[in-house]
Order: structure tokens, then sequence, then C-alpha cells
């Protein structure tokens, strides 16, 4: 039987790392094994971008691949 993979649909398309504040597609992420490309953070250190812009309304919806945004901007 095929496993699911542990980046699924409800991430979103970006992914922004709590422990380093930086933002990759998922694409990127799960090149890395899983892992932040930044800083190699565990994948529960991944949250979704749409969670961020939610708590930052002036963060585009689609952010810039490799830019480091602050959790509250």
């Amino acid at each position: 039987m095929e496993q699911e993979h542990p980046i699924d649909e409800s991430f979103g398309e970006y992914l922004w790392c709590e422990l380093c504040g930086y933002v990759y597609r998922k694409t990127a992420w799960a090149a890395a094994n899983d892992t932040c490309p930044h800083c190699g953070a565990p994948l529960i250190n991944a949250r979704a971008w749409e969670e961020i812009v939610q708590r930052n309304p002036r963060y585009p919806s689609t952010p810039i691949e490799g830019k480091k945004y602050a959790l509250f901007g």
C-alpha cells in the first residue's frame, strides 16, 4: 500500500517556518526531505502561508519564496 506524503493539500502552496521565518513552496520542503530548505527544521515547524496572512493582512497572498517574514509584521 502506498503511504500518503506528509505534506498534503491542507498546507497550501507555500509553507512558512516558525523557527527561521523563511517561506518556501511545499515542493522545496519535500525536496529537502520534509524539512525547511533554509534551516532544516522538521515539518512540525511548518505553517501554511494562509495562516500567516490571516495574522498579517498586509502580507501578500503569494509570498516571495526564500524571503524572511516576521510572524507579526
